[in-house]
């Protein structure tokens, strides 16, 4: 039975991907999770906004795992080069998230060619990169190739897009998630590819404005390159996770506190 219905929903996937392609727009996730075209209100409102539609994508503190499935939407359905990751163990995201909730997105995601990861710290990334790099590269060499434009992080075996988005300690002090941002911005060379970018989506207003991300980054010979739009609608199913699942969340599109978040696009200096 398993086997079937996992076919079926692999027939539904590739059926609305080939109608999406062919009316030349772009895919949302129904309640069911399945994919369906999205409908005019459902589009992407900034012509400006964030987009990941190729190259090898490393999501950092995923929360519940939402935006890697709205990343797969975006991605016409594919998860081909995105490795997924959570700070907390499979089991702390399931209790913090619904266990059958957790359990069904997950194998979703696997489903469509990502991988997902948890335990990753990244304050750490020098300690995660062995096993991130070498999933890379394994997904390479099983045949799971990636598109083109990702050939030259692929040459070194790094990403080149990694992506954090809204990155807090889970503690509302500035020096803390100052710390934070500095451990991250020092480790993640191990993992991003020479013409690699990093991106992190934040609220550009207090008390977030106050960590001097931008000084940071430079701190760490990093420059930024470019400030984007973060629309939501482009990640069908997202929903912004707090550190703490009880804590109070917020849409990161359609209101006005939508319009104060950012994607802040950094480069190594050369």
């Amino acid at each position: 039975m398993a086997n079937t219905s996992n076919k079926r929903k692999r027939a539904i996937r590739k059926k609305a991907v080939k109608k999406a392609k062919k009316q030349c727009k772009p895919l949302t996730v129904s309640s069911n999770g399945t994919l369906r075209v999205a409908t005019k209100r459902e589009r992407p409102k900034f012509m400006n906004a964030v987009r990941y539609d190729t190259g090898s994508i490393l999501l950092l503190g995923d929360g519940d795992f939402s935006f890697a499935e709205g990343l797969i939407a975006h991605r016409n359905g594919s998860g081909r080069g995105v490795i997924a990751t959570s700070f907390d163990s499979r089991t702390a995201v399931e209790r913090k998230y619904g266990e059958s909730s957790v359990s069904a997105r997950l194998s979703r995601l696997t489903a469509a060619g990502a991988v997902v990861k948890h335990d990753v710290d990244a304050r750490a990334l020098d300690a995660a990169a062995p096993v991130l790099l070498s999933t890379l590269r394994d997904r390479e060499k099983g045949g799971n190739r990636l598109d083109d434009s990702s050939a030259s992080a692929l040459s070194q075996q790094r990403f080149s897009r990694v992506v954090f988005n809204f990155p807090h300690s889970g503690q509302q002090r500035v020096h803390v998630n100052r710390a934070l941002l500095q451990s991250f911005f020092a480790t993640v060379p191990a993992v991003l590819s020479s013409a690699g970018e990093v991106h992190i989506t934040i609220k550009m207003k207090p008390p977030y404005s106050l960590w001097g991300i931008e000084d940071i980054a430079k701190d760490n010979k990093f420059r930024l390159v470019a400030t984007k739009e973060f629309d939501q609608q482009l990640f069908p199913g997202y929903r912004h996770q707090t550190t703490e699942a009880d804590a109070v969340t917020f849409r990161a599109a359609g209101n006005i506190e939508a319009r104060s978040i950012k994607t802040l696009c950094f480069a190594k200096k050369k």
